[in-house]
């Protein structure tokens, strides 16, 4: 009896074990979307279609957060996948993001959602696509890795969802976002703060001229205002007490919970 409980025990390990490795896992995924994107080709209703991408979408983000340190590094080394496993991801418009040293999980490459999905959507979830497509490549170990202009051009376009789609099902979902990408834009992150660097001026400057009526352009000017006579000729703020003084945080954070309530 002993016995037949040791290789019960063995096939539900070695089950689990199928269940949770991550070329499994991956392959089950892009079986999913294959089946997803069939059901949308065959079907004109886009409300509908938005229902199937929500749905393999939370499997899928199910499915890859079972994928962890233990169970990816036979596919790892030194911090890279190894060439079969790269092979595998690329092959299905994924990649492995580690962050200080560790692993930090799989995520649909940049676009590739948006590539895949778009054209069966509704035009809110198509600009909902397009606005995700960078939250998972904006930052690393605290600072921002894309540049000042391509942060605004996303609050932009949040900004723009929520004048535009103010009845969609993502409307509290991209609200959230544009406040938190708005603060980055305004403020910065820790290892990359907004007024130290001129190009962050810069780029709030021409987002203003360019975006006259945006969403966000109340609260950029409102920054730029209080902030103007507190930067040197390159723009970065010199008068730091002042500055800290000010309590923008607060300030911007009170006008943007009016701004939001308001749509």
């Amino acid at each position: 009896m002993k016995h037949y409980i040791t290789l019960f025990s063995l096939l539900l390990a070695s089950l689990g074990f199928a269940q949770t490795d991550p070329t499994v896992i991956i392959k089950n995924v892009n079986a999913q979307q294959k089946k997803t994107v069939a059901q949308m080709k065959a079907n004109t209703n886009k409300a509908k279609n938005n229902a199937l991408f929500d749905e393999f979408n939370t499997y899928a983000q199910d499915e890859f957060l079972k994928i962890e340190d233990d169970n990816i590094a036979p596919y790892v080394k030194d911090y890279e996948p190894t060439p079969q496993f790269k092979k595998l991801l690329d092959e299905n418009g994924l990649t492995a993001l580690w962050l200080e040293g560790s692993f930090a999980g799989i995520y649909f490459k940049k676009g590739y959602l948006e590539k895949t999905f778009a054209s069966y959507l509704s035009e809110d979830y198509a600009l909902y696509l397009k606005i995700n497509k960078l939250s998972s490549f904006m930052m690393e170990d605290a600072a921002l890795i894309i540049t000042w202009k391509e942060l605004g051009d996303l609050v932009f376009e949040e900004g723009n969802f929520i004048q535009k789609y103010p009845n969609s099902e993502k409307i509290n979902e991209v609200k959230e976002s544009f406040s938190l990408d708005l603060g980055l834009f305004l403020f910065g992150a820790e290892n990359t703060p907004s007024h130290s660097d001129p190009e962050a001026r810069k780029a709030m400057t021409n987002f203003v001229k360019q975006h006259p009526k945006a969403l966000a352009t109340p609260l950029v000017n409102t920054y730029l205002t209080k902030t103007k006579d507190l930067v040197n000729k390159k723009g970065i703020i010199v008068q730091k007490d002042k500055y800290r003084k000010l309590n923008l945080s607060e300030l911007i954070e009170k006008e943007l919970k009016k701004l939001l309530k308001a749509k």
